[in-house]
Order: C-alpha cells, then sequence, then structure tokens
C-alpha cells in the first residue's frame, strides 16, 4: 500500500513538472513568434513610401492569411477573433491590424515548425501628432496552444537614409518592450 502511494505520488509529480516545462517551451517560443512577426513587418514597413496610407488602412503587410479581421482558427482548435484583439491600451492610438497569419507561414513551407499564429497592429506614434508620420507604434501578438499568448511592443522610426544591400528605406528600433 505505501509503494502504491509513492508510485502514484511520484507519477503526479512526474505528470505536473512535464506540464510546466511544456508551458515554459510554449511561452518561450510564443515570445520569440511576436519578435519574428515584428521583424517581418518592420521589412514591409522599409517598402512603405508614404505611412500615412499604412495608418488609413489603404497597406498592409504582404504577410496576411485572409481578410482582415474576423475570426482565425488556431492549431489547436481554438477561436480567435482579430477585430476584438485589437490593443486598446488608454493612450488614444488607432492601431490598425497590419500582418497577420501562422507563423508557419512566414518562410516557405517546411522552415519553420510552429503551431503558432501571429498577429501585428501599427499606430502613429505620438498619437495625434502632425502628420508626418516618421515614428511608428508596432504591437505583435503570438498565440499557441492551450492559450498561451505572448506580446511585443516596438517602436520604430525612419532613418532618412537607404539601406545599401536592401536597397529601401533603412528602419531602426526606437524602444522595446515585452507586453500584456
Amino acid at each position: 500500500m505505501l509503494m502504491l502511494v509513492l508510485g502514484t505520488a511520484l507519477m503526479l509529480t512526474t505528470m505536473t513538472e512535464t506540464r510546466i516545462a511544456a508551458s515554459y517551451r510554449d511561452g518561450t517560443e510564443a515570445f520569440y513568434a511576436a519578435e519574428a512577426a515584428i521583424d517581418r513587418a518592420m521589412q514591409d514597413l522599409s517598402m512603405a513610401q508614404d505611412w500615412n496610407d499604412l495608418l488609413a488602412g489603404a497597406l498592409t503587410s504582404s504577410f496576411v492569411d485572409g481578410r482582415p479581421g474576423g475570426t482565425r482558427t488556431l492549431a489547436d482548435g481554438a477561436m480567435i477573433d482579430l477585430t476584438s484583439e485589437r490593443p486598446s491600451d488608454g493612450d488614444n492610438r488607432r492601431w490598425r491590424l497590419y500582418a497577420y497569419g501562422p507563423l508557419a507561414d512566414l518562410l516557405p513551407a517546411g522552415r519553420i515548425n510552429s503551431r503558432m499564429y501571429v498577429v501585428v497592429w501599427v499606430a502613429e506614434d505620438p498619437p495625434g501628432n502632425d502628420g508626418n508620420h516618421a515614428v511608428l507604434a508596432l504591437r505583435a501578438h503570438a498565440y499557441g496552444p492551450q492559450g498561451v499568448r505572448r506580446a511585443v511592443e516596438v517602436t520604430v522610426g525612419r532613418t532618412g537614409s537607404i539601406d545599401p544591400v536592401a536597397g529601401r528605406q533603412a528602419i531602426r528600433r526606437l524602444s522595446w518592450r515585452e507586453g500584456s
């Protein structure tokens, strides 16, 4: 009887530790997925001549998996509504959906093995400036299995120069923070 109790306790402890490790792994993957989405959005932003079009909703990233807004089914069958997930942090920013899709679609087939879904919104920074949008706020969310979610917010700005390697407008990160 004592051995049965000890065996059961050991089994429960092992199962709990396995779940904790899986949750940590998925959270870390979601964090890096949000970072990857920011990097992809920055590449597309560097190609945009006029960020006013972007903020007006007339321009989106090349990384999209359908119409903007609406519901998406995640890899584990859970649903998210991109319209209701729009950030609202009380700072009067008008967040626009910019890039969204499964992380596995970020690169050619088979290059990324991930069940994460990533979304990037853009807004002017600071909100309500004079229309000369040289600085933007980007917020990326990554959604994963079992309700895992991570967010990253980055402020980016044009440097005023052309990247000699890529041949497009150079953009740099001005600030970074992990969001909620």
